[in-house]
């Protein structure tokens, strides 16, 4: 039940559409995902390839699956080195409604600077992603192999981070050659 309570006072973020890049790699985001989204929430790049305004909460939901692993591990080095170059927060709108676009993740997410450019907005439950037209038709075309190795990457970090811990860690284990343990 407490499920059901949470999801009634969580207003998730829907709709699509298409809007007019303006001057300052600004951008009018829709009232309805701007409430969705509430104040200080995080831009990153996410393993699709579009940049993401993901709710404050949701994205502490991924930080606390990294904190929970190993942190010496593998896994866990792998999403953080994905995850925090490639992200900003927290991020809010301007007085007019509008999003800036840092300059560091619009290479990542091949958003372009150019006024006057269209990008497409859409809701997806918890955040909202930023895609080109162009890029969004491509990752239409072919969902499961669009950034494949990017998945699979992510994939093979997170059975990494998963997996139960060597009984001896590397850092002990050198230590203990070296006759200082």
């Amino acid at each position: 039940m407490a499920g059901s309570e949470t999801y009634r006072k969580f207003s998730p973020l829907r709709g699509r559409a298409e809007i007019t890049l303006e001057t300052g790699n600004r951008f009018v985001v829709p009232k309805d995902m701007r409430e969705a989204l509430g104040r200080d929430f995080v831009l990153w790049v996410s393993l699709t390839g579009c940049l993401v305004a993901q709710t404050a909460s949701a994205f502490e939901g991924l930080e606390r699956e990294i904190a929970a692993g190993d942190p010496f591990g593998r896994g866990c080095d792998i999403l953080r080195r994905f995850i925090y170059p490639n992200s900003a927060g927290p991020v809010n709108f301007d007085e007019q409604g509008r999003l800036v676009i840092p300059a560091e993740l619009r290479g990542p997410s091949k958003l372009s600077d150019e006024k006057g450019k269209k990008i497409l907005v859409l809701g997806c439950f918890d955040r909202m992603e930023i895609w080109t037209p162009e890029e969004f038709i491509r990752y239409e075309a072919n969902k499961l192999q669009y950034n494949a190795d990017r998945w699979a990457d992510f994939d093979n970090a997170r059975a990494a981070m998963n997996a139960a811990p060597s009984r001896v860690h590397p850092v002990e284990e050198a230590i203990k050659r070296m006759g200082r343990g």
